[in-house]
C-alpha cells in the first residue's frame, strides 16, 4: 500500500510538471497571436482561443496540485507521519521492466512467502498433527513395573530368604474407552478436512490474483511502449509539422492549438499508464510476498 500511495504521489507531481511546461508553451503562442493581431496578420479569435485554453490549463494545475496534496496525506498516513506535514519527497516512477513475467516461478515464491497462504498452511499442519494424535489415542496406556527384594533368612521360609524380582504388566483401559476415542478422532478428521478445503482454496484464489494481475501488468507494459515508440513521437512529429506550416501560412492557428493540446493529453495518458503498471506491479509484490523486480 505504500508503494501504491507513492506512486500516485510521483503521478500527480510528474503532471505538475508536463502541466507547467505546456503552459509555458502556451503562453509563448500566446504572445506570437497577440503580436500577429496587433500587425494586423492575425484573428481575434486566435488570440481569445489561446487564452480561453491557457485559463483552462491553469485550472487543471491546480487540480494536479491538490491531489497531489492529496496523495501526500495519505502517504503520510501509511508512513505513521501527521497527514498534514509537508514533506520535500522526489517523485519518481520507475520505467516498464520490458522482461516477461514467469508466472510459475511467482507461484512457487507465493507458496513460501504469501502470509495468507502461511496462515492456512499452519493451520493445516496443526490439524494434521492433532489428528495423528487422535489416532495414535486408540492406543491404551501401558503399565509396566520391575521390582527387585533382598529377603533375609526366616523360619518356614519357602525360598530360604534368597532374593527374587517382579515383574508387571498391564493395561488402562477404561470402560468408555472406545467411543470416547471414536468422538476425538472424528472430530480431528472434519477439522482437517476443513483445513485442506481451505488451503486449497486460498492457493487457488492466490493463483487467480497472481494470474490476473500479471495480465494487467503485460497490457499496461504493452501500452506504454505503444506510446512511448509510436504514439507519442507521431504526435511530435504532428506538431512540428503544424507549426512549420503555421509560420509560413499554410494552416490556421487552430490546427497548431489542436496539434499542441493532442501532445499534452498523450503525455498526460502515457504517465498514467506508467503509474498504472508500478501500481499493479506493487499490487503483486503484496499477493507474492516480495519485490517481484520484474522476473
Amino acid at each position: 500500500m505504500v508503494k501504491s500511495a507513492y506512486f500516485e504521489f510521483s503521478y500527480w507531481r510528474l503532471v505538475e510538471d508536463i502541466i507547467d511546461e505546456n503552459i509555458l508553451v502556451m503562453k509563448s503562442l500566446a504572445e506570437i497571436t497577440q503580436t500577429k493581431y496587433a500587425n494586423g496578420e492575425g484573428l481575434a479569435q486566435d488570440v481569445l482561443s489561446i487564452q480561453t485554453l491557457l485559463s483552462k490549463t491553469e485550472d487543471k494545475r491546480l487540480d494536479a496540485v491538490n491531489k497531489k496534496k492529496t496523495a501526500l496525506a495519505k502517504l503520510n498516513q501509511l508512513t505513521d507521519e501527521p497527514a498534514y506535514k509537508i514533506r520535500d519527497i522526489p517523485a519518481k516512477l520507475p520505467a516498464i521492466d520490458t522482461s516477461s513475467i514467469r508466472l510459475e516461478r511467482l507461484i512457487g515464491e507465493a507458496n513460501l512467502k504469501n502470509p495468507f497462504l502461511g496462515l492456512s498452511s499452519n493451520k493445516f499442519k496443526q490439524a494434521s498433527e492433532k489428528r495423528a494424535l487422535a489416532k495414535n489415542n486408540y492406543w491404551p496406556d501401558i503399565i509396566f513395573s520391575a521390582e527387585y527384594r533382598f529377603r533375609e533368612d526366616a523360619p518356614m521360609d519357602a525360598v530360604n530368604g534368597e532374593d527374587f524380582i517382579s515383574v508387571r504388566f498391564g493395561l488402562s483401559l477404561p470402560l468408555w474407552f472406545f467411543k470416547k476415542q471414536d468422538n476425538q478422532y472424528k472430530s480431528s478428521v472434519k477439522e482437517l478436512s476443513a483445513a485442506r478445503i481451505s488451503l486449497e482454496s486460498v492457493k487457488q484464489q492466490v493463483e487467480y490474483e497472481i494470474t490476473t494481475v500479471s495480465l494487467e501488468i503485460d497490457r499496461y507494459r504493452q501500452g506504454f511502449m505503444l506510446y512511448d515508440e509510436v504514439i507519442i513521437p507521431q504526435a511530435e512529429a504532428a506538431l512540428e509539422s503544424a507549426n512549420i506550416a503555421y509560420q509560413v501560412g499554410k494552416v490556421d492557428f487552430l490546427n497548431l492549438l489542436t496539434a499542441q493540446l493532442r501532445l499534452f493529453e498523450l503525455q498526460i495518458e502515457e504517465l498514467g499508464m506508467l503509474k498504472d503498471y508500478n501500481q499493479t506491479l506493487a499490487t503483486l509484490d503484496e499477493i507474492v510476498g516480495e519485490s517481484y523486480g520484474g522476473k
